[in-house]
Parts: C-alpha cells; structure tokens; sequence
C-alpha cells in the first residue's frame, strides 16, 4: 500500500503547476506536453447516464469513442486522489500547446521501441527480459521496432523517455491516441 501511495504522490507533483516540463520523444525531436487540468481519458465502458458520480468527484463525458471517453472535471477535483478512479483504467489528457492548444493527446498504454539496425529479434527480446520489460509484439513492417508491455497514462509516458536515454534504442514514444477532427 505504501508503494502505490508513493506513486500517487509522485504523479500529483508531476502535474503540479510547480512540476518541470513534461516532454515526449519523436525521433530526435523532444517535443512538450501539457496536460489539462480538468480532463481525463476513462478507458472503461461509460454509465448509462453519462455521467461518473462518485462521493468525491461528479465529472461529465464530453467525448466518447469506441475504447475511451473524454471526462471533463469540476473545479478542484484531483483525479489521483479520486477512490473511485482507482478501480478504472484512465490517463490525463495532455495538448499539444499551452492553454489547451493544439490536439488531445492521450498516452493509452505500452510504448514503441526502435532499436539499433545491427540488433537481432533475439537480442532484443534478451535486452527487454533482462530489464523486465514485456516485448507485447514486433511492429509490423518496422524495422527493430517492437510494443513494450506498460500501463496508460503517465507510466506510458515515463517509460517511454526512459527508454528513449538507452544506448542500444534509437527512439522510444508512448502508444498515442491523438485526437484528430474529419474535414
């Protein structure tokens, strides 16, 4: 229990106001985040209401698809602290720019890895297993390029810029869902 709790505070002081910059790798560009302070992504099944009551927070969707919806949050709420939130799968939702700019983007769960050319499907699963990490799958017509197994959301995101600082990985980005509006 201490080692969660530990982690929720972690999370909480990273989406601080106070908190550095948090970033994402693309290849060689580094790229910013910035998360909402009232949105969340819920990767479970929405209630037939439309809306997520619990005693400690009443948010509402705004945007549903077919594997997440979007929570917009009332004022104040803390979606770490939220107990009800720690039964559902969910993330924050980041943009692309400050004050909500650009695209939603949402780190959905395990991250893309490239590796060097020179390295072999064996090597690559011996590299992974020895830091125990799970190889989910080699992406299909990438070269070097495997799925990680991890959580959504900030763990996504953490493991992908940990991975990107390694020697033996090109490149490494959380498995995005970036919002995209039909012309």
């Amino acid at each position: 229990m201490a080692k969660w709790f530990t982690l929720i505070l972690g999370l909480v002081a990273c989406l601080s106001a106070n908190a550095d910059p948090l970033y994402w790798h693309d290849g060689d560009g580094q790229w910013q985040l910035w998360p909402s302070d009232d949105e969340i992504a819920v990767f479970t099944p929405v209630p037939a209401s439309g809306r997520f009551k619990a005693t400690d927070m009443d948010a509402a969707v705004v945007k549903a698809y077919p594997s997440m919806q979007i929570w917009k949050l009332p004022p104040g709420a803390k979606p770490f602290a939220s107990k009800a939130l720690q039964k559902q799968a969910w993330s924050p939702v980041f943009y692309e720019f400050p004050n909500k700019g650009g695209r939603r983007m949402v780190p959905t769960g395990g991250v893309l890895v490239r590796f060097k050319p020179d390295w072999s499907r064996d090597k690559i699963a011996a590299w992974l297993a020895n830091r125990g990490l799970k190889n989910m799958e080699f992406v299909f017509n990438i070269s070097h390029t495997v799925a990680v197994e991890s959580s959504a959301g900030l763990a996504s995101l953490t493991l992908a810029n940990a991975l990107h600082k390694e020697q033996a990985v090109i490149h490494a980005s959380p498995n995005w869902w970036i919002e995209v509006e039909p012309r």
